[in-house]
């Protein structure tokens, strides 16, 4: 199987029987270039050095005087890693027997590729990026060329899709963290006890009011923000809420 018929598209579908040829072929291409290496010689890289004008300095304790609990706080242990795997699991576990109406209260980012669906295209993803980079080192080899630029240019098309889709995604995220979700909505009414008034005052629009101890900010907010899924709450200035 070719590299260009091996590559595979974004909607196709493939088999596992499928899926692991396409790893093989890419595994024995690997090892074909690491016992046959191009003959070219790499293009020398311009080096320089730069500092930076502002010089910002603070004085911290040596790392040999931390005690060993500061220590093991400072970076993640093996425990861990295991942990956040542990409780990924259980998440995604949740999810599963959970019915479709509740799962777009709760937010599964991060766990997209441990997902059913997420994972075949998130292998397809890394398998086209890394085909479409060895056929251009492919073709360097046999032209006696050595042009890092290109490779750089060719990983960037291939995976374009998925910068694309994480800005999409950040956009969305940020957008959803400015109005409470369904199931904070739940929780606000049983911490009020009365649903009337927040429904009433998320049908019309209004003037979201952030209260400080210095100053009082208004900052409107469109009508057109606010959906059955994200219900903009009032907030009383007068009550501390």
């Amino acid at each position: 199987m070719s590299f260009l018929a091996a590559t595979i598209t974004q909607n196709q579908r493939i088999s596992c029987e499928q899926l692991w040829s396409i790893t093989d072929d890419l595994f024995r291409m690997q090892q074909h270039f690491h016992q046959h290496p191009s003959v070219a010689k790499p293009a020398p890289k311009k080096k320089q050095v730069s500092f930076c004008e502002v010089v910002v300095f603070r004085t911290t304790i040596s790392r040999h005087e931390l005690s060993s609990n500061e220590r093991s706080q400072y970076w993640f242990k093996k425990a861990d890693f295991k942990k956040m795997r542990r409780d990924d699991k259980q998440t995604l576990d949740s999810l599963k027997k959970m019915p479709t109406a509740e799962k777009q209260d709760f937010c599964t980012r991060g766990l997209e590729k441990h997902i059913a669906n997420g994972k075949v295209r998130y292998s397809v993803n890394v398998l086209n990026a890394k085909i479409s980079v060895l056929e251009e080192q492919r073709k360097q080899k046999d032209l006696g060329l050595h042009d890092p630029e290109s490779l750089r240019y060719v990983y960037q098309r291939k995976s374009n899709h998925c910068r694309q889709e994480a800005v999409r995604q950040g956009s969305k995220d940020a957008f959803d963290s400015m109005f409470p979700t369904k199931f904070l909505l739940s929780q606000l009414v049983q911490d009020n006890g009365d649903e009337s008034h927040l429904v009433r005052e998320a049908k019309k629009p209004r003037f979201e009011q952030h209260e400080t101890e210095a100053n009082l900010s208004i900052v409107p907010v469109s009508s057109s923000h606010m959906n059955a899924t994200n219900l903009p709450i009032a907030v009383n200035a007068t009550s501390g809420a």
